[in-house]
């Protein structure tokens, strides 16, 4: 799994709903996050860059969901981006999650 940094748009990041929970976003969570916003506060977000160059978030959909609401536009380097296909992007946030856990 290759790992990069660079900034990106939070326009150009997708979210599939093959690779998130099946309820999909809480948007009071959501709400709650935006309305106190901090992008210092916001961590790595987890994302597959597709073969066609397509950003998928995997882990931190509703960090994204709550950045873009509250007006932010462009995530900073330091953001985890990892390269795979849908199958290697659903391995990779299994591996990152298992790894946080530990």
């Amino acid at each position: 799994m290759s790992s990069y940094q660079k900034s990106v748009s939070l326009d150009a990041i997708t979210v599939d709903p093959r690779v998130q929970r099946t309820e999909g976003p809480d948007q009071r969570r959501v709400d709650k996050m935006a309305s106190a916003f901090n992008p210092d506060a916001l961590g790595v977000l987890i994302l597959s860059e597709r073969a066609d160059g397509t950003l998928v978030c995997l882990d931190g959909m509703h960090r994204l969901l709550a950045a873009r609401q509250a007006g932010h536009t462009a995530l900073s380097g330091g953001q985890g981006v990892h390269r795979a296909d849908l199958g290697g992007g659903s391995l990779t946030f299994l591996v990152v999650q298992r790894q946080e856990r530990s």
